[in-house]
């Protein structure tokens, strides 16, 4: 398909006005389908609104792409959208595509696997005492690779197609996990790939480790052990079980 005819969407997760503002916002200023989900009592979680976000999308096609992304991103490519359609195009199964990420997971943070297996690039921000710091992180990077296992919430971009049968799954609750959640979801539910494209951004903000982020970390490693595989996860393991579930029903 050509580049010309793939529209790409922005589904923003916004809270803070002031930091939307500062950062995503401007690079927003001059895109055709932009839609700011704002937390609110029912939209109360990451998942809740980025399915919210789909629902307002108007003539989806199944070669646009939809980025998610968060409030706090700043998109430094000048070449972004042009770097997204093509991780797209070099390979119809990708169907997930993000900034950085992991070849194997811990059922935790991707961050906190082994660093040997982490792709990506991406300007990280973080605070010390009352300063703003920035650093470059950088591991593996490469124009696609395309055997991620997870890929990080900042930024992930979803085919269309993909989007239209892999949801967001809204029993994952508040604002962590759930981009984890939708890699898995797509590796072990579709033939779709999970990869990391050079489309380099900004993101103001590490997180904090709060009690509800190691509540939900417990919860995912959980999950993975009783649907029967084992940690790290890899795309290997999780298409050795497909073919041979694959096996037992034909």
């Amino acid at each position: 398909m050509k580049d010309d005819s793939i529209k790409i969407h922005y589904v923003i997760s916004a809270f803070n006005k002031g930091i939307y503002n500062r950062c995503i916002k401007p690079n927003m200023l001059y895109k055709n389908s932009v839609y700011p989900i704002i937390n609110t009592p029912i939209l109360n979680s990451m998942t809740k609104k980025y399915n919210e976000g789909i629902k307002r999308i108007k003539n989806l096609h199944d070669n646009d792409i939809i980025v998610f992304i968060h409030e706090d991103a700043i998109i430094k490519s000048l070449t972004f959208e042009q770097d997204l359609k093509d991780a797209f195009n070099a390979d119809e199964k990708i169907g997930v595509v993000g900034v950085f990420g992991a070849s194997e997971y811990e059922g935790t943070g991707w961050w906190l696997s082994n660093p040997h297996t982490h792709c990506g690039k991406i300007i990280q921000g973080y605070t010390s005492g009352n300063n703003q710091h920035f650093k470059i992180m950088e591991r593996n990077s490469a124009k696609l690779k395309s055997d991620m296992v997870v890929v990080d919430g900042c930024m992930i971009a979803v085919k269309g197609k993909l989007s239209k049968i892999q949801k967001w799954d809204e029993s994952i609750s508040g604002f962590h996990f759930y981009d984890n959640k939708y890699c898995l979801d797509t590796l072990m539910n579709t033939d779709y790939k999970v990869a990391v494209a050079d489309a380099l951004i900004a993101h103001l903000s590490d997180g904090g480790l709060s009690k509800s982020w190691h509540d939900s970390a417990k919860s995912m490693k959980e999950y993975i052990n009783k649907i029967g595989y084992s940690l790290p996860l890899t795309v290997k393991q999780i298409n050795n079980k497909k073919e041979i579930l694959n096996g037992l029903i034909s």
